[in-house]
């Protein structure tokens, strides 16, 4: 696979609001919560993990499209403006993954607790395959993404605004957090291979 190419003015992650127009965010979002939107239900990690310091719930996940895989959901083309607008900041690039994920409250006792810190994508034996994450927040929420450092201390949090999107290297160790006040918190999880990188 080809590596990422670093970002010209040394980032590791953007932050930009507004990326669609509010008429596209509010229809993916319509059609995320759809009942012709079908989803299955996954574990957010697998394996040990640190049980006082982090959750590791259920989330309900629709596969947009997965990189070879003949499995491409009927709705890809719908998302295909968040797809074409990453251009700007990438340029072309490989998609490698894409996925709109559910996730629901969790009990007070959990609340301000984050997921299991992981990166998307690694090798079988753990090595993370280059990559960049654009995560696309369909939704406001506090379920905020968290960022640490390899020895998990956090080091940045982002909170989730509808129509908001966050790009990152994948080989940040990050996290998401469930919300305690939102019903939900939608987002549109793409991992990529660009070619170049203008943030």
């Amino acid at each position: 696979m080809k590596s990422v190419t670093r970002p010209v003015e040394g980032k590791d992650y953007a932050i930009i609001d507004d990326f669609l127009s509010v008429g596209d965010q509010e229809r993916l979002k319509c059609l995320s919560l759809s009942p012709e939107f079908t989803y299955r239900i996954y574990e957010s990690h697998r394996g040990s993990y640190d049980h006082e310091k982090y959750v590791a719930p259920l989330q309900f996940s629709h596969h947009l499209y997965m990189e070879g895989e003949e499995r491409v959901s009927p709705h890809f083309g719908a998302f295909s403006g968040i797809y074409l607008k990453l251009k700007q900041y990438f340029g072309n690039y490989t998609l490698l993954r894409s996925k709109v994920n559910i996730s629901t409250i969790l009990p007070p006792i959990d609340y301000g607790k984050s997921q299991v810190p992981h990166v998307d994508l690694e090798y079988d034996n753990s090595t993370p395959v280059a990559h960049w994450v654009a995560l696309y927040y369909l939704n406001g929420s506090d379920g905020n993404t968290f960022f640490y450092n390899s020895s998990e201390e956090i080091l940045r949090v982002v909170q989730p605004k509808a129509n908001r999107l966050l790009l990152f290297n994948g080989s940040l160790l990050h996290a998401a957090s469930n919300p305690a006040f939102e019903q939900f918190r939608i987002i549109v999880n793409t991992d990529l291979q660009p070619e170049f990188v203008k943030l």
